[in-house]
């Protein structure tokens, strides 16, 4: 994790967004960047880089207290609606279970498959989660629908483990609760009020672009596809200053252009032809690559990755 202090300026234009930052920006400080979360396996590797000049005590004022006192809050930033229906205000009590698990509560919004609900009491779930929710009341209008246990995916969890959106899945066993859902909000099209998505602004995108990108620690490599299928990597997005490894690709470059040829040399089929193939059910993979140079003074004497 790298920790970066924000300017002035930067703290007086995150502090007019306070609203859509839900009321924090004011208090805003630093900027920290979660680069990399290692296994034990790969957490050796982390000593054979350079120490940091920073003396460790230094991130003292970032730590945690044992009782941990925050309540941070995920904040989806994005100018473009996630939604794929309409959502309407519905309010039904329920019950949720999983297992041995079991809360009541009601639901805050619902559309064909999709189901916003608020809890009684905070409950520990999680994304991916399968749940079974019991429409007790809905039941009574319908006694042949399953409507004591529809299957449900968790989207979703507030931060206070209370508000919670859920997802069915369209299969020959909840087509018939899909349509029973999409009747609700057919028949009562006069009397649902649809909930409108609280989409950030694109002045504070721009703001929030602005501050990451000028700090980003990644680097950034495009990749072009002729018609006679030739890979090329023509664009390294950089800031500067440059940092050490970007510095060696600039220093082993010609004509003031970066040379790659210690990430790609002998795995540009790995690194990039495999990668952009267009296969249907795709996972995104990731290949660690070390690299070490040995100098003489300034002078580069040799590559190995």
């Amino acid at each position: 994790i790298s920790i970066f202090e924000l300017s002035e300026q930067e703290k007086e234009d995150l502090a007019l967004f306070s609203p859509e930052l839900a009321e924090t920006s004011q208090s805003l400080t630093h900027i920290g960047i979660l680069q990399e979360i290692a296994d034990e396996k790969s957490g050796q590797d982390y000593l054979l880089t350079e120490k940091p000049r920073l003396p460790a005590n230094t991130l003292n004022a970032f730590r945690h207290p044992r009782k941990i006192t925050g309540n941070p809050k995920g904040i989806y930033f994005d100018a473009q609606s996630r939604r794929k229906e309409p959502r309407y205000r519905f309010k039904t009590p329920l019950e949720l279970s999983s297992g041995e698990l079991k809360a009541a509560g009601s639901t805050v919004d619902i559309s064909k498959r999709g189901l916003g609900i608020r809890l009684d009491e905070p409950t520990m779930l999680r994304s991916g989660q399968e749940v079974q929710v019991n429409f007790r009341e809905l039941q009574l209008y319908d006694k042949k629908l399953p409507l004591m246990a529809v299957p449900y995916r968790v989207i979703r969890v507030s931060p206070d483990g209370c508000s919670v959106q859920l997802v069915i899945d369209e299969n020959s066993k909840t087509i018939r609760v899909i349509a029973f859902f999409n009747s609700i909000i057919e028949h009562n099209q006069d009397k649902l009020i649809p909930q409108k998505e609280m989409l950030p602004s694109n002045a504070l995108l721009e703001r929030l672009h602005s501050v990451l990108l000028s700090r980003t620690l990644s680097t950034p490599i495009f990749i072009s596809k002729s018609t006679a299928s030739a890979l090329k990597t023509p664009v390294v997005g950089v800031n500067l200053p440059l940092p050490k490894h970007i510095e060696l690709f600039a220093r082993l470059g010609h004509d003031q252009k970066f040379s790659l040829e210690p990430i790609f040399k002998g795995r540009s089929s790995t690194l990039i032809a495999e990668p952009i193939k267009r296969v249907d059910g795709a996972q995104a993979k990731h290949q660690d690559i070390y690299i070490s140079a040995a100098k003489i003074g300034n002078k580069i004497t040799a590559i190995e990755s």
